[in-house]
């Protein structure tokens, strides 16, 4: 499903021995210039035509983690078995981890959303750490995201403990 490292730098290769001069063909000498100085693609990456865009137009790629809390502080996992028949590893609380190069932010919700330093919630420390993987947005784009659409679904009012929560 998209289209493979390897696939990428030949469509680059092709766009860059083209005849015509385009803008794509400015994009894809940068791409293999980056390749070829060990930059860039990882070789199993796979890229969506929405990857494949950000990667001609030059953008970068960040890590996305989630960071885990067990908000029970090791209560749940102690004491589900015998109060509930069955094991708990914590009962969880989670925010979205961006690593951008200016700042990392970690996005959770609280009764509103929050962006907050990575690991500074007032969960304390992530018991885990889960990669998501990457995303092409900038902090602008993605706190706009968070502002605009999500903000509107994670309200107090929208809030379940069991079926709209934080998870």
């Amino acid at each position: 499903a998209g289209l493979s490292a390897e696939g990428l730098l030949r469509v680059c290769q092709r766009l860059r021995d083209s005849p015509k001069e385009v803008l794509e063909k400015k994009w894809a000498k940068e791409v293999l210039a980056k390749h070829d100085a060990g930059e860039g693609i990882e070789e199993d990456e796979a890229f969506s035509y929405y990857d494949f865009l950000n990667v001609m137009l030059g953008r970068k790629r960040f890590k996305v983690s989630l960071y885990m809390y067990d908000i029970s502080d090791g209560l749940a996992e102690r004491w589900s078995w015998l109060l509930l028949g069955h094991s708990f590893r914590g009962i969880w609380h989670t925010g979205v981890v961006v690593e951008w190069p200016e700042k990392s932010s970690e996005f959770w919700f609280g009764g509103r959303l929050f962006e907050s330093e990575p690991g500074t919630t007032p969960f304390g420390k992530p018991l885990e750490i889960r990669p998501l993987g990457y995303t092409h947005k900038l902090r602008q784009e993605a706190w706009s995201h968070v502002a605009q659409v999500l903000s509107e679904e994670f309200t107090k009012a929208n809030y379940d403990v069991l079926t709209h929560n934080c998870n």
